[in-house]
């Protein structure tokens, strides 16, 4: 018997949920720990370091939704299946990428400085992670799939 592959939708949720969960693991170790690992540091590093971070995850989310749609355009309806989801895969890898590391960033600015600003900005970067999963609309209207296609796709045959 083969090895059946997991669908192309289940790889992208798992790889999805498996990013959340480690973001949203280190941001509750970071809250639990912060009191003991926050560094002795001068006023300045507490004053920009978390509008640093603040201005980190907004500019990664703008950055994400830009350059995920930009990577979409090179998506064709005539090209092959295989092809248009590995586009999409790198797009959605990309833009994932850059929310989670925002989120990791503002984090780690809170366990440095103690700043619930950093906390609340890497918490945000998670929701507007979270509001990011794939779905099968998103697969439909980015891969420009057809009904047949969309079928395989969400029956999980591809």
């Amino acid at each position: 018997m083969a090895n059946k592959q997991p669908s192309f939708f289940i790889q992208l949720n798992t790889l999805f949920y498996a990013m959340m969960a480690g973001a949203f693991l280190f941001a509750l170790a970071a809250t639990f720990l912060q009191e003991s690992f926050a560094a002795e540091s001068d006023e300045a590093l507490g004053n920009w370091l978390p509008a640093l971070a603040i201005g980190w995850a907004v500019s990664s989310a703008f950055a994400a939704d830009f350059l995920f749609k930009k990577k979409l355009e090179g998506i064709r309806a005539d090209q092959p299946l295989g092809a248009r989801q590995d586009l999409f895969r790198a797009a959605f890898i990309m833009k994932i990428a850059f929310l989670e590391g925002a989120a990791l960033f503002c984090i780690t600015a809170f366990l440095i400085t103690g700043s619930t600003w950093a906390l609340v900005a890497g918490i945000g970067a998670l929701g507007w992670m979270s509001l990011n999963r794939p779905s099968l609309t998103l697969l439909q209207d980015a891969m420009k799939l057809s009904p047949a296609e969309m079928e395989a796709i969400s029956s999980g045959q591809v």
